[in-house]
């Protein structure tokens, strides 16, 4: 079941403006294999003021196109499967910080949980956890490194 809203493609969301990647074109939407080009589109959605605005507007339109919100159209089909057990289960949709408060929390507890607990409590293996964890501190960093 896939419970995606149906979103015309001409419409331009308001916050579209404020995205760090306005302006950029193509370099958003860097080709299939082109490892160095999709690290640079996530690096310009790391810092992006809008970052989960895009996330769940490329979740709703279920876009299969370029790196919005910092996921590539793959990561976006794997959070739209997990988004729809979840609803299916809970009657409610996660938004697209949820995991990554989920993720620091169970991390900042006095005894951390380890990464295949965390992926349990989240819908996710251990190890999709630790590489989207480890590749946004890295996103981050750098962010904070270029400012």
């Amino acid at each position: 079941m896939n419970l995606t809203r149906t979103i015309p493609l001409g419409v331009v969301p308001a916050w579209h403006d404020d995205a760090a990647c306005d302006g950029l074109g193509d370099a958003m939407f860097p080709d299939k294999g082109d490892h160095a080009a999709s690290s640079y589109a996530k690096r310009v959605c790391a810092g992006c003021p809008v970052r989960h605005q895009c996330l769940e507007d490329a979740l709703d339109r279920n876009d299969q196109w370029g790196i919005r919100g910092g996921a590539d159209p793959s990561e976006r089909r794997a959070l739209l499967k997990h988004r729809d057990r979840e609803t299916a289960h809970q009657g409610q949709r996660p938004g697209p910080g949820d995991h990554h408060r989920t993720i620091a929390a169970m991390l900042a507890r006095p005894t951390p949980a380890t990464w295949a607990e965390i992926g349990a409590a989240i819908g996710f293996s251990g190890s999709t956890v630790k590489k989207y964890w480890h590749r946004q501190r890295h996103a981050a960093a750098e962010q904070g490194a270029a400012a």
